[in-house]
């Protein structure tokens, strides 16, 4: 029987390989990290995957990266030991990757629920 539980985006920070994916724990320790919602951190890794490298961005990627490690191995990663560990070269296909594991750690939209919403009017049947 096939384990049926997301591994998510792989990702090889510092020689060795990790499975990125947005859990609870992971998005708490995030908010945690940068002081901030999750829908305010996401912009600014995309604009790292642009390749645009404002220091702030860049920083919030770090902080995004320390927290996911802290998250994986249970120590707690700094910021500053994340620097040494990504070349600027890994930069854009990291936060690409994130961006990625994002992606498919959010649920589908539900569109079942509006259809269902909508046959239950008696009047949208008639039209009156």
């Amino acid at each position: 029987m096939s384990d049926l539980r997301p591994t998510g985006a792989p990702v090889t920070i510092g020689g060795q390989e990790y499975n990125i994916l947005f859990t609870i724990g992971a998005i708490e320790a995030i908010q945690e990290t940068c002081n901030k919602a999750l829908v305010n951190i996401m912009p600014a890794i995309a604009r790292v995957a642009d390749y645009k490298t404002d220091s702030e961005d860049i920083k919030t990627l770090y902080s995004v990266v320390a927290a996911f490690l802290t998250v994986d191995t249970g120590k707690e990663v700094k910021v500053e030991t994340i620097d040494g560990l990504i070349k600027p070269a890994e930069m854009q296909k990291l936060a690409i990757t994130l961006l990625e594991a994002y992606g498919f750690s959010m649920p589908d939209p539900d569109s079942e629920d509006s259809e269902e919403d909508e046959e239950e009017d008696p009047n949208q049947k008639t039209g009156l």
